[in-house]
C-alpha cells in the first residue's frame, strides 16, 4: 500500500494490550512507539524498526503529524495531552 494510504499512527503503550494493539495496525505507517518500561519498547521497536522511540508520550507530538494515537495502559486521562495538539492540528 502507498504510504500516503496509510495512517501514520503513534502507539503508547507498547507491551500487553498496546501490543496486541500495535499488531492489529501494523499494515499502517507505525511512526512512534512510546512506552516508560525498556523491555517494551525495545521489543515493539525490533518489530518496527522505522518508528522512533519514546519513553515521555508528551515528546511524540512534539514530533510528529499523527493520524492516530492509540493509547493502551494508561492511567492518564485524554485531557491531559489531546486538546492541545487538537488545536494544532485545527488547520488540517
Amino acid at each position: 500500500q502507498n504510504l500516503n494510504n496509510k495512517l501514520n499512527i503513534a502507539v503508547i503503550g507498547t507491551g500487553g494490550r498496546g501490543g496486541g494493539n500495535l499488531a492489529s495496525v501494523s499494515s499502517e505507517n507505525i511512526v512512534a512507539l512510546c512506552d516508560v518500561n525498556g523491555r517494551n519498547l525495545d521489543a515493539a521497536g525490533a518489530k518496527h524498526a522505522n518508528a522512533r522511540r519514546f519513553q515521555d508520550f508528551r515528546k511524540v507530538f512534539d514530533v510528529f503529524f499523527v493520524h492516530v494515537c492509540l493509547h493502551c495502559g494508561l492511567s492518564i486521562p485524554g485531557e491531559y495531552f489531546i486538546p492541545s495538539h487538537i488545536r494544532k492540528w485545527s488547520s488540517i
